[in-house]
C-alpha cells in the first residue's frame, strides 16, 4: 500500500472535532470487517494525531 501526501495545513480545531464526531457515529453503524469500517478508523485516528498536535 503507497504512502498517502503528507502535507502541513492549518485547519480549525473545531472542524477536526466535528469530524470526529461523524467518525465516532459512523463507526457505530458501520459493519465490522469492511473496508468502509477501516477507513473510518484511519480517519478516526489521523485526526485524533491532528487534534493532539494543536
Amino acid at each position: 500500500m503507497s504512502e498517502g501526501r503528507k502535507e502541513n495545513v492549518l485547519v480549525p480545531v473545531g472542524l477536526i472535532e466535528e469530524l470526529m464526531e461523524w467518525c465516532s457515529t459512523e463507526l457505530e453503524w458501520a459493519q465490522k470487517g469492511t473496508q468502509y469500517h477501516a477507513d473510518l478508523m484511519f480517519l478516526h485516528d489521523e485526526l485524533l494525531v491532528a487534534k493532539e498536535g494543536y
